[in-house]
């Protein structure tokens, strides 16, 4: 009894070490790796959380292709409490991620013993894998710990009519299978890949069907209940979902191999089972978002314990194998069957986010090999001669297993941590993805606390690079966005520009950039100007030498054909400019929102008989972010007619969703100007 007191203290004393160990590198530099924000992390917390914080209680959100509630719950708490930020955006992820990291402990000595806990538990503890997802905001780790705490209860009530051996009378572990079922319908309520859940228990009494029928016999109340529990909670979701009739083609999408067997071409459903089943070894996820492209989870150490490992229970499951450890083999080889196989039918191949189901059950693996190895060596040790005491083999082969155990944790934590926060951050391609120009612009803006009007350059990829800004500023400040290739803005009051290095100023900006605006700052990331005055505009012959007002408060000021396209320059009297007001919406959106830009320039040319010979329509700065007495430039990139004689340029506003055009304050919803080549 000593012993055994003295046991559960050490035990305790390093799951603690364990999990301390994982809370630390799940929050150390978390506000610089991942490097910024990504536009997942976003639109789920700033969007769909929010959509809890505004009163609007859910079991499905149709945003975004469709989110189950349960994680936006949780997150919603935790934007309450912090707000947007690194704290009440990434925080519960991390607490996930430790929390998934203890209860792998906990299955894992249930099934196999201590020694495969320790090890499982540290290895993924230190994995890139789990590190990558309790490192974002994303909802795919809240899926692990309710998945595992399923089957840690499911197997607690195997255990227990195990050891009463009831065939007959109703499951006495059902307390346990009730639980089972509780947190497994709960599950569905955080990520897609647990509508797989289920069938990892009805291949288990499959197995037990056909090769232990005792242990069916035993069971099979265990298993009907937790599967009974389990869809009685999983209905109102259901029923919310036939509601969202996107979701379907959002499965076709990513379905993409799946679709292409059903229609008789196998190649890319072999071709995605073949890299899945080598992405622990040879290939891996090409998702800069969340992978070093075609790195696999182990190296080549690591993945010959996770072969050998998979090996040792594939044997257990035979009748001449382990008879200890058949059951629980058979179920960790379903499980790892279960959690891969939505890597086999969508894309990308081997997605570290669509396997996630199976990443516990992969790093039990390479824990298996080292305790089996370290069985193997106490039996043959203990069979040899020069043994003084009977301990002494013992000693030496768990010696040994520790040893193993220890260049394995080593090799590979050391290689996952070095690639997680140097190697996968620093990519150029991570850096573009995750908006890190805009984080590194944030924090030097909030250093420099006299700069508050700025006009920002980004893609305009919806409004994300704006919020991703909005999120990491400290203190208020006017911003105003445009896409570099396309338009450049002068805040009304002066102030300062923005430029990162991606995207690129266009060429034929830049002498304006030159002539109104003074580097000031260098980051390499980076450039910030200073605004000395706005651009000059010389009232030209295409304008008469008059401004053109529309009737939503823009105004024309300038007019240039230049080769290859038509420069325009507008100043804002009065915004929003007749907009609708601005809403925050995911991408993809809800069904029946609509999220096309409702303003944008036309300009075409038209020849003598008035047909459009070339056009060029957009907007490419961010209406909602320009104040009265900005102006911008846009830079038009189409062709004029070739012929000699006479052609026009037509130019106006109009809503891109309604099709409608923007009145001219003279009457009329086009300026045409007459242009003659001879």
């Amino acid at each position: 009894m000593m012993g055994d007191a003295r046991t559960r203290r050490v035990d305790r004393a390093v799951l603690l070490a364990i999990l301390l160990a994982a809370a630390f590198l799940r929050l150390y530099r978390l506000e610089e790796v991942p490097p910024g924000w990504r536009d997942d992390e976003l639109i789920n917390s700033l969007v769909i959380s929010q959509h809890v914080l505004d009163g609007d209680w859910a079991v499905f959100y149709p945003d975004a292709s469709g989110h189950e509630s349960l994680y936006h719950l949780l997150n919603a708490g935790m934007m309450a409490l912090f707000g947007p930020g690194v704290e009440g955006i990434r925080w519960l992820s991390a607490i996930l991620g430790v929390l998934s990291v203890a209860l792998t402990f906990v299955l894992a000595r249930q099934l196999f013993g201590r020694p495969v806990a320790f090890v499982a538990a540290t290895a993924l503890a230190l994995a890139f894998w789990s590190l990558m997802y309790s490192r974002v905001g994303l909802r795919h780790v809240s899926l692990l710990p309710l998945m595992l705490g399923a089957w840690s209860a499911f197997w607690r009530g195997v255990r227990i009519n195990d050891e009463l051996r009831e065939t007959h009378s109703s499951s006495p572990g059902r307390r346990h299978f009730c639980l089972a079922g509780v947190l497994l319908g709960i599950s569905f309520y955080t990520y897609f890949a647990s509508r797989g859940l289920p069938l990892i228990l009805l291949a288990l009494a499959v197995y037990w069907l056909l090769f232990d029928r005792p242990a069916f016999f035993r069971h099979w109340r265990g298993l009907v209940l937790v599967l009974v529990v389990a869809a009685a909670l999983a209905v109102p979701l259901l029923l919310a979902q036939r509601q969202t009739p996107e979701m379907a083609g959002r499965v076709e999408e990513i379905a993409v191999p799946l679709v292409r067997a059903s229609e008789g071409d196998f190649e890319p459903l072999l071709r995605h089972v073949r890299i899945t089943l080598g992405m622990f070894h040879a290939d891996g996820d090409d998702e800069w978002l969340y992978n070093i492209p075609h790195r696999p989870v182990f190296d080549s150490f690591g993945a010959l314990l996770f072969v050998t490992g998979l090996l040792i229970s594939l044997y257990r499951v035979l009748p001449f194998g382990n008879a200890r450890y058949r059951t629980e083999s058979a179920f960790l080889l379903l499980w790892l069957a279960g959690g891969l196989f939505p890597g086999f039918i969508s894309v990308p191949p081997a997605s570290l986010g669509h396997t996630i189901v199976a990443q516990p059950a992969v790093y039990m693996l390479p824990a298996i090999a080292i305790a089996t190895v370290g069985d193997w060596g106490r039996r043959w040790v203990s069979g040899g001669q020069g043994a003084t005491r009977p301990e002494a083999p013992a000693r030496m082969a768990a010696g040994g297993a520790v040893v193993l155990a220890v260049l394995f944790l080593v090799s590979s934590g050391a290689r996952d941590l070095e690639d997680y926060f140097t190697v996968w951050p620093e990519r150029g391609m991570v850096r573009l993805l995750y908006r890190a120009d805009i984080r590194d612009a944030a924090r030097y803006l909030n250093d420099h606390t006299g700069i508050s009007d700025v006009a920002f350059a980004g893609s305009l990829a919806g409004p994300w690079d704006r919020q991703a800004l909005l999120v990491d500023l400290e203190r208020p400040l006017a911003d105003r966005w445009f896409d570099p290739r396309r338009a450049l803005v002068y805040p009304g009051r002066g102030g300062h520009l923005v430029l990162t290095s991606f995207p690129e100023l266009a060429g034929e900006l830049y002498h304006f950039l030159e002539q109104t605006a003074e580097p000031v700052a260098d980051q390499g990331a980076f450039k910030v100007y200073s605004l000395r005055h706005q651009p000059l505009f010389t009232p030209n012959g295409l304008l008469d030498g008059q401004p053109v007002r529309f009737d939503n408060g823009l105004l024309l000021i300038h007019l240039e054909h230049l080769p290859g396209g038509v420069l325009t320059g507008w100043q804002a009297l009065s915004p929003p400019f007749g907009m609708p007001a601005f809403t925050l919406v995911s991408n993809p959106p809800p069904p029946g929102v609509e999220t096309r830009p409702r303003l944008a320039v036309f300009v075409h040319w038209l020849d003598r008989e008035g047909a459009v010979v070339d056009g060029d329509d957009g907007l490419w700065v961010d209406p909602y972010s320009l104040q009265a007495g900005d102006t911008f430039l846009q830079l038009h990139r189409l062709q004029a007619p070739q012929t000699d004689g006479d052609y026009q340029l037509e130019l106006g506003l109009y809503d891109p969703v309604t099709g409608d055009r923007v009145p001219l304050s003279t009457g009329g919803d086009r300026l045409l100007v007459g242009y003659s080549q001879q």
